[in-house]
């Protein structure tokens, strides 16, 4: 009886140090989700850099200061508005409704994280961080198509708006557990998901063709850039100053963007979502590098064997619709199938830059070609491609290429597109219709001629540079308020803008050393 005695013990021992062993497994994995998350976030965050040098780069030397101001102040009041407004409205909590989050601890995030009972290791925080980066994302989308001539508080206001609502409307239909469009909604009857739900891996459809079609109704409303087409409608070819910013820009997001697809698994060790596999993030990595190794050729291919030039630009936005076309499948498609997407990608970008020209849009960056599109195809690509082993459909639905009862997975995703269609086209007139009707939209004229950058717009040596600018943008600012308030015509806004000019050169000739009256020069406030 003494060595029974023992041994029960023993096994209670035992047993509790399974336990507490167990314990300890979870709470390790839920720490290497979070250090993920976390590893994801910062390189979808080195997207922003690559954005901005970019654009930079493809933009006259005159607008290339303002880029990365605005890219530093975007990022600054995305951070604000997906904290109060975005995240709640996208992963609110347990209670959401399948069209917005409604859980308050979503909204300026918060959480008890110093109570004993609190288990998931900073989960909640490494979450906010990895979305927060990726709002962003579809906020410098479109702020590039309409550079170099809309003003900063547009850009902000449409920053706000992005991260604060459209983007995360979208997110909470495709992403949340209780989305109407979710292939993660488990729910039955009227909380069931449509057609049992569409599969978007990284965002092809809420991040890339939501922002893609945004950028083209910006570009419609806020009209082309001086110059850009002439007065016969021919295109006028604006040419970037820079094409190895613009490189390296497109090298940093396809690093970037390793970070996108691979923490869309929002899991490395299994303690978030079942599906949350090692092998499926190596996997994601390999076709997102098949799909834009084969956009990059593809475009640049097509441009040489149409006319004779191996141009830049092909490669770098071939690169990036490959790398869009394969978001919405990097985790249930096969390689194979990625050389297919990336390739059709790139033909269908540039098929749509050339349209836009046509019709005369002036996308600078070509954000509705490379990401609307690229990402409107990226949604459809799945319903083709998908593997069924793959697939985590809530009815199995997989690609129509590969046969079987459940090959209907395209039907849920062409209801994902029209739904977001719908959605960007009524977010995109009301926004940007009420931007132009309160003149809030586009740069004065006078100053999209001459550059947003103070500095090179003017010209003014370093020295110079703190009285004779304000000087010159005091008076440009009443030219533009007397046209406005008087009827003022074109003509007379530029004889201000020249009265400005010739100001500027005066007073650099006034300062030169042995000028007459240089110690009596004085500057007037205008």
């Amino acid at each position: 009886s003494l060595e029974l005695g023992v041994m029960a013990l023993s096994n209670d021992a035992l047993l509790k140090r399974i336990e507490v062993l167990d314990a300890e497994v979870v709470r390790l994995a839920w720490a290497g989700d979070v250090l993920y998350l976390v590893w994801a976030g910062a390189l979808v965050l080195l997207m922003i850099v690559g954005f901005g040098l970019m654009e930079a780069g493809s933009v006259r030397i005159k607008n290339s200061r303002p880029v990365l101001l605005r890219k530093l102040i975007e990022a600054c009041v995305g951070a604000i508005t997906w904290y109060l407004i975005g995240n709640g409205l996208a992963y609110g909590g347990a209670n959401d409704n399948p069209f917005l989050g409604t859980g308050g601890a979503g909204y300026a995030i918060h959480t008890n994280d110093w109570k004993p009972g609190y288990s998931s290791e900073g989960y909640e925080w490494a979450h906010w961080f990895y979305y927060y980066a990726i709002a962003l994302v579809a906020s410098s989308i479109v702020s590039g198509s309409v550079t170099e001539r809309a003003t900063m508080i547009a850009h902000l206001i449409y920053c706000c708006c992005a991260v604060g609502v459209i983007f995360p409307v979208a997110a909470h239909w495709i992403w949340d557990p209780s989305g109407m469009l979710s292939a993660y909604n488990l729910g039955t009857g009227e909380s069931a998901p449509v057609l049992g739900g569409a599969i978007d891996w990284a965002g092809g459809g809420a991040v890339f063709m939501v922002a893609g079609l945004s950028a083209l109704f910006a570009s419609l409303i806020s009209g082309p850039r001086i110059g850009r087409f002439d007065e016969f409608g021919a295109p006028v070819p604006i040419r970037g100053h820079n094409p190895i910013l613009t490189v390296l820009g497109v090298l940093l997001l396809w690093t970037g963007w390793y970070g996108f697809v691979a923490g869309a698994n929002l899991s490395a060790f299994s303690a978030a979502r079942g599906h949350g596999m090692t092998a499926t993030v190596a996997r994601t990595c390999v076709v997102t590098t098949i799909s834009a190794a084969t956009g990059g050729l593809t475009s640049v291919g097509l441009i040489y064997f149409l006319a004779q030039v191996w141009d830049v630009m092909a490669a770098a936005n071939g690169v990036l619709v490959g790398l869009v076309s394969i978001s919405a499948g990097a985790g249930v498609v096969e390689p194979w199938a990625a050389i297919w997407i990336g390739s059709v990608g790139a033909v269908l970008f540039l098929l749509t830059s050339r349209l836009m020209i046509k019709q005369k849009i002036d996308d600078t960056m070509d954000a509705f070609a490379v990401y609307g599109v690229g990402g409107m195809w990226s949604v459809l690509a799945v319903g083709m491609f998908c593997r069924p082993e793959y697939s985590h459909s809530t009815t199995g639905g997989h690609g129509f290429l590969y046969g079987g009862v459940n090959g209907d997975l395209i039907l849920a995703q062409i209801v994902y597109v029209l739904i977001l269609v719908v959605w960007t086209t009524a977010t995109s007139l009301l926004l940007f219709g009420s931007l132009r009707y309160f003149d809030v939209l586009r740069l004065p004229e006078e100053i999209e001629r001459l550059g947003m950058d103070p500095l090179d717009l003017l010209a003014v040596p370093p020295e110079l540079s703190g009285s004779t600018s304000r000087t010159i943008a005091l008076m440009a600012a009443r030219t533009r308020r007397t046209a406005r308030t008087s009827g003022a015509s074109a003509g007379d806004a530029e004889e201000g803008l020249s009265r400005a000019k010739s100001f500027r050169s005066k007073r650099k000739q006034s300062l030169k050393p042995g000028a007459a009256g240089n110690s009596d020069v004085a500057v007037k406030r205008v």
